[in-house]
C-alpha cells in the first residue's frame, strides 16, 4: 500500500524550507517508526502559504524547491509534490 503524508512547504506560520521542515520530519519518522513506508509527500498549498508570508511567487517556489530537495537528500525515491 503506498503511503503519503500531507505536509507544509510553505505557511504563515513557516515561510522557509527551513521553518517547515522540522514539521514534515517528524511526520515521517512516526510513520517509519511504526513500521510504514512513505512514498509520497504532498505540500499543502505552498503559494498560498507564500502569499500569506508576502513573498513573490518566484521566492516561494525557491523555498518549495528547498524543501523537496532537502526531503530527498535523506530518501532519494521518495516523490513530493503540490495538491
Amino acid at each position: 500500500m503506498a503511503v503519503a503524508v500531507e505536509a507544509s512547504a510553505v505557511k504563515y506560520w513557516g515561510c522557509t524550507a527551513d521553518g517547515t521542515l522540522p514539521s514534515v520530519r517528524s511526520a515521517l519518522q512516526g510513520v517509519e517508526g511504526a513500521g510504514g513506508h512513505v512514498q509520497y509527500v504532498a505540500m499543502d498549498e505552498p503559494f498560498l502559504g507564500g502569499d500569506e508570508c508576502g513573498q513573490a511567487p518566484d521566492a516561494t517556489a525557491a523555498e518549495v524547491a528547498l524543501f523537496a530537495l532537502a526531503l530527498r537528500l535523506r530518501r532519494p525515491a521518495l516523490q513530493v509534490g503540490d495538491i
